[in-house]
């Protein structure tokens, strides 16, 4: 079933329910700071399918990390 939302909302929520944050994206996608992260949420920046994927692998993998962290503790 497709999602009625635009996609700059599904990367925000998906973002938000992984509970990571626009750095830790930045981060792990090789970027300096979160400002490129943020552009593409509110939807000022289109992105390719192929960063767009790479978008959704670094959410993925920051949010294992963030779980790898907790069980750590």
């Amino acid at each position: 079933m497709k999602s009625k939302e635009p996609f700059p909302l599904q990367i925000w929520k998906l973002r938000k329910l992984k509970g990571v944050t626009q750095q830790q994206i930045a981060d792990a996608m090789g970027y300096a700071n979160a400002s490129f992260i943020s552009q593409i949420e509110t939807g000022r920046e289109n992105i390719s399918p192929k960063l767009a994927f790479e978008l959704l692998k670094a959410i993925k993998q920051c949010a294992k990390d963030n779980q790898l962290k907790i069980k750590a503790r």
